[in-house]
C-alpha cells in the first residue's frame, strides 16, 4: 500500500498557495459544458461524459465564458475557439482575458491594451493602462503606473471612459453591486458609482457572493450583507466563502493544515457539519472533499449533513464537482465520476484544469535592458558564474541565509530516500523595481532525507544546476514574453551562443508547454529559458543554468 508521502509547507508557500484569504478562482458561474484536460503536454476538451469534443491540440487552455475559450498556440499567442474546436479570433495576442458580457480585452506586443467584441472588433483602446480585467456589472478594473511608479487602480465603462478615478491603491470587481478598496491598510466596499457604502474598517474581506461577504477584524471573522450590517457577527476563528448554503468555519486558525480540524456553518451561522476534518473544500452541487484518518489517503466526499456519500481508498486527490462530474486521481492519472462515485471516465488525463479564473491584459512594451545588465553583471554574488560543481550547500546558505532555505522531497515512513529534489531558496532578491527573484532552485546530485523528517547535505558536494525564478510586476507584469527574449540576447552575446527552440524532452509542472521555450549550450553551460504563469495571471521568466546537459535532463529535468 502506499505510503502518504508529507510535503513541507514551504514548498506550498513558495508556488505560492494559500488556504485562506480572497479566492479569485472560484467555481461559482463557470460553464462546465466544456472541462479542460490533458493526457500529455497539450491540452482539449471534454463533455460531461468523458468524450473527446476539442483534440489535445492547444499549448494552454481556459474554461468557456460567453461561449468563447481563450487558448494559446505553440508560440504562446492566444485566441479565442468556439464549442468546435474553431478559431473565432485568430491566435495574435500576447495576453487576454476571457470574454465577459461580451467583451475581452488583448493585448499584441508593444501595442496597448484593445477591448474587442466576439468578433474580434475593437470597441476601445486603452492607451494608458497597464493592466485590465474582465468587465463584472457594467465596469472593467483598469490599473495604471503613475509617476512615482506606484500602482493606481480605477474602473472603466463599456465605452471606455473612466467611471471611478484611478486613485486606489487595491481595488477589486464588482459584485453584487459593491467593490472592495483598500484605503490605509483597511478594506471597505463602493458602489458602482464609487461612493463609499460600507466604510474601511476591516483587515480582510473577501468579494459578495449572494449579498453577502467574509470580513476579518484582526483575529475574529463575521459576514456582513450589502449595508455593512453584520449577518453573522464578529467571532474567533476562520470563516470562508458561502457556498450552497454553507461555508468552512475553523475555530482556532486558519484551515487546511494538520494543526486545526474545520467543520461548516449555515447562513445564520449555526455548525451544521462538525469541527472535526482537515484539507476540506468549498461545497459543490451539494457535495464536498473532506479528509478523514479511516482511509489511506482520507479523501472522501460528504453531503451537507455530513454524510459520506462517496469514498474510495485510494483516491490521491479530488477536484470540486463540476456540475454534475468530478474528477479523482488515482496513480498519478485523473478520472471522472458522477455524484454517487460511479466511473465515467477510467483514470486517463494526467491534468485536469481548476482554474477558472478569467485572466488578466497587460498593455504596452517593455525595455528589460536595465534587467539585464544587472543580472549579468559580474559583481552579481548569486549569479551563475559565482557557482561550480563543486559549490557546497554552505557556500549557497552564505548567500541566501540558511533561515531562508527548505526543500521539496517527501518523507517515507519506512526508508531514507535518496533524492536530486532541490533546495529552495524563499529569499527575495529585487533586481529592478519590476523584476524580482522570489525562488531559487539548488539541484544537488544526491540528499538523504530521513524517515524522521530531516535530511543529510550531499556528502560529494555536487551541485547539478540551478534554476532562478524572475517574478514580473508593475510595468513588467505580463511582459514575460519579450522579457524572456531579451535575457536571451544578453547571454547571446555574453557567451557568443545562440538560443534555439528547445526541443530536449523534459516534462513541466506548470500547465501544459510554456509560452517561451528556448536552450543552448556554452562550454561550460547548458542554458534554458522558459515562462510560466500564476493561477491568478501572474508571470514568470525563468533561468536553469546546468553543467552537464546531460544530466540536467536525466537527473533533475521532470522537476521543473
Amino acid at each position: 500500500m502506499k505510503t502518504v508521502l508529507k510535503k513541507l509547507m514551504l514548498f506550498f508557500l513558495l508556488l505560492g498557495i494559500t488556504a485562506c484569504g480572497q479566492n479569485n478562482n472560484s467555481s461559482s458561474q463557470v460553464d462546465f459544458s466544456l472541462i479542460p484536460v490533458r493526457t500529455n503536454y497539450l491540452w482539449g476538451y471534454v463533455n460531461p461524459k468523458g468524450e473527446v469534443v476539442i483534440p489535445e491540440i492547444f499549448a494552454d487552455v481556459n474554461f468557456f465564458s460567453d461561449g468563447l475559450a481563450c487558448v494559446s498556440d505553440f508560440n504562446g499567442n492566444e485566441g479565442f475557439i468556439d464549442k468546435n474546436g474553431n478559431y473565432v479570433i485568430t491566435p495574435k495576442y500576447t495576453s487576454a482575458t476571457s470574454f465577459s458580457e461580451g467583451l475581452a480585452f488583448v493585448t499584441m506586443e508593444g501595442e496597448p491594451i484593445h477591448c474587442i467584441d466576439k468578433t474580434g472588433k475593437t470597441i476601445f483602446v486603452l492607451d494608458t493602462v497597464q493592466t485590465a480585467e474582465p468587465f463584472a456589472e457594467g465596469l472593467a478594473l483598469i490599473m495604471v503606473i503613475d509617476k512615482d511608479k506606484k500602482k493606481k487602480k480605477g474602473f472603466v465603462n463599456k465605452e471606455g471612459k473612466v467611471a471611478i478615478p484611478l486613485q486606489y491603491d487595491e481595488l477589486r470587481p464588482f459584485s453584487s453591486g459593491l467593490a472592495a478598496f483598500k484605503e490605509k491598510d483597511l478594506w471597505g466596499f463602493i458602489n458602482t458609482q464609487g461612493k463609499v457604502v460600507v466604510k474601511p474598517i476591516y483587515n480582510e474581506v473577501t468579494n459578495f457572493k449572494d449579498g453577502k461577504a467574509i470580513v476579518k477584524v484582526k483575529n475574529l471573522s463575521g459576514v456582513i450583507d450589502t449595508q455593512g450590517k453584520y449577518v453573522i457577527g464578529l467571532r474567533a476563528g476562520y470563516i470562508g466563502n458561502f457556498n450552497d448554503g454553507l461555508a468552512i468555519f475553523c475555530a482556532k486558525g486558519k484551515p487546511n493544515s494538520d494543526v486545526y480540524p474545520v467543520g461548516y456553518i449555515d447562513e445564520k451561522g449555526k455548525i451544521v457539519i462538525p469541527i472535526q476534518y482537515y484539507d476540506v473544500s468549498d461545497f459543490s452541487s451539494g457535495l464536498a472533499t473532506v479528509r478523514i484518518k479511516s482511509a489511506p489517503y482520507g479523501l472522501v466526499y460528504i453531503d451537507k449533513k455530513g454524510k459520506i456519500v462517496i469514498k474510495d481508498d485510494d483516491f490521491e486527490n479530488t477536484t470540486s464537482f463540476y456540475g454534475d462530474v468530478a474528477f479523482v486521481e488515482k496513480d498519478d492519472k485523473w478520472a471522472m465520476i458522477d455524484k454517487k462515485g460511479k466511473y465515467i471516465k477510467e483514470p486517463t488525463f494526467k491534468k485536469v484544469s481548476d482554474n477558472f479564473d478569467k485572466g488578466i491584459a497587460f498593455g504596452g512594451a517593455y525595455n528589460a535592458t536595465n534587467f539585464v545588465a544587472k543580472f549579468l553583471d559580474h559583481s552579481n554574488d548569486i549569479l551563475f558564474d559565482k557557482f561550480t560543481p563543486k559549490t557546497t550547500s554552505d557556500e549557497v546558505f552564505k548567500v541566501w541565509g540558511r533561515q531562508n532555505a527548505g526543500y521539496t522531497g517527501s518523507t517515507s515512513q519506512s526508508e531514507p530516500q535518496h533524492l536530486s529534489h532541490p533546495v529552495v531558496i524563499a529569499g527575495i532578491r529585487e533586481i529592478t523595481d519590476d523584476i524580482y527573484i522570489n525562488k531559487m532552485n539548488y539541484y544537488f546530485s544526491d540528499w538523504t532525507i530521513l524517515p524522521d523528517g530531516t535530511f543529510k547535505e550531499p556528502t560529494d558536494n555536487n551541485l547539478l544546476a540551478m534554476n532562478y525564478s524572475f517574478y514580473l510586476e508593475n510595468a513588467a507584469g505580463g511582459k514575460d514574453y519579450t522579457i524572456a527574449q531579451q535575457l536571451a540576447k544578453g547571454l547571446e552575446k555574453m557567451y557568443h551562443i545562440n538560443f534555439a527552440p528547445t526541443v530536449t524532452e523534459i516534462t513541466f509542472s506548470t500547465t501544459g508547454r510554456p509560452k517561451y521555450d528556448v536552450e543552448a549550450t556554452a562550454k561550460q553551460w547548458y542554458f534554458r529559458i522558459y515562462t510560466s504563469k500564476t493561477l491568478r495571471g501572474g508571470t514568470y521568466v525563468n533561468l536553469l543554468v546546468g553543467f552537464d546537459k546531460g544530466t540536467v535532463v536525466e537527473r533533475i529535468g521532470h522537476r521543473i
